[in-house]
């Protein structure tokens, strides 16, 4: 059996990704603040729904544990054991010293970079010494790569992802069970995070004329595209082997 968490499952690449694992046959937890109830009608079997924030850490960590530990006496079935960080908030956009906005600060932290920490210590904590596959995909950004401005929060905690991931993966060389770590960037996708970047003006955010250019001429990926890729990274050969990606490099 392969079991993989995904949060974010409740729209955009996160709905996605988890609809298109569940027709590849992957038992697929979905953790999110809404409901996906399409998913939940179609996969009744094998789609379950854990109802937490990212963005508040500490509680989506307890969610997850106590789902995660609910496989620990069915280990011996799992071939796979995945945990894909998706869920993720561009907010605040605004420029360094344009007014006060630490609490939009302080939930970007939370949910990009602290939440993501946290249920992957706990994943490896529980599952090290699994003998199954195990591993984590961070869904990271070009922005965590390529300063922008008005995006600092979002910048910075991708960065930091990516990071992460390379830590994981430093730690877990020599493992006798190690858990596979990638942190990969999907390019610029047809989201709700897409309109909401569309909607600012230039003088708000610098660049957003690239943002809608691309839409206009048809250039974004679709969530469609993206999962599919997501999930043949996942499933490649050589996954972890090279921490840092670009989805658009590996499709090439």
């Amino acid at each position: 059996m392969q079991l993989t968490f995904v949060t974010g499952a409740s729209r955009g690449i996160g709905a996605s990704l988890a609809q298109h694992l569940l027709k590849s046959g992957h038992q697929v937890i979905g953790m999110s603040r809404t409901a996906n109830s399409d998913l939940a009608a179609a996969f009744p079997d094998t789609y379950k729904e854990v109802r937490a924030d990212i963005g508040q850490p500490e509680a989506a960590r307890t969610a997850f544990v106590e789902e995660l530990l609910s496989w620990k006496s069915r280990r011996e079935g799992l071939a796979e054991v995945n945990l894909i960080h998706n869920a993720a908030t561009l907010e605040p956009v605004r420029q360094i010293g344009t007014g006060s906005y630490a609490l939009g600060m302080r939930q970007a932290i939370e949910t990009n970079l602290l939440g993501p920490m946290m249920l992957t210590e706990a994943f490896v904590g529980i599952c090290q010494e699994w003998a199954t596959t195990k591993r984590v995909m961070m869904v990271s950004s070009g922005a965590g790569r390529k300063p922008k401005a008005a995006w600092s929060s979002y910048c910075t905690s991708k960065a930091a992802v990516d990071m992460y991931a390379r830590c994981l993966a430093e730690e877990q060389q020599g493992k006798a069970f190690p858990v596979r770590a990638t942190s990969v960037a999907p390019g610029v996708v047809d989201t709700m995070m897409q309109q909401f970047i569309r909607s600012h003006p230039e003088e708000i955010l610098p660049g957003v004329k690239r943002f809608k250019d691309l839409k206009a001429s048809g250039n974004l990926w679709s969530t469609e595209k993206v999962a599919s890729g997501l999930a043949m990274l996942l499933s490649a050969p050589g996954y972890g082997k090279e921490v840092i990606l670009d989805l658009r490099d590996f499709m090439k």
